[in-house]
């Protein structure tokens, strides 16, 4: 039986990489469950749109989702700015920073 994310502050990046390597292999049907989202629901703490996002934003960033954090790759990603540059900038922000700077770029 596999045992995935429970509810804290976000997952770290080898869980998230993980559970996409479970859902590409399907390797939730060794537990017996016949879909990825049945399985978020009985093997996890959160809800299957937030592991979707969690893995879109693994698909984007990467390893480097580590360094940037959840909250700081969801603004990124919101306002498309998935590059090289916008991910180091965004490192040496705070959320709140990043959030004022990306709006001001609108």
């Amino acid at each position: 039986m596999h045992e995935f994310f429970r509810k804290r502050r976000g997952p770290q990046v080898e869980e998230i990489e993980k559970v996409l390597a479970l859902k590409e292999g399907k390797g939730y049907r060794e537990d017996g469950i016949r879909s990825f989202r049945e399985f978020i629901r009985q093997k996890t703490e959160y809800a299957p749109s937030t592991i979707y996002t969690y893995i879109k934003l693994y698909k984007t960033f990467g390893k480097e989702l580590q360094d940037l954090g959840l909250s700081k790759a969801r603004l990124l990603l919101r306002y498309g700015k998935v590059d090289e540059d916008w991910i180091e900038r965004a490192k040496r922000m705070t959320v709140r920073e990043l959030e004022e700077t990306l709006r001001k770029e609108e």
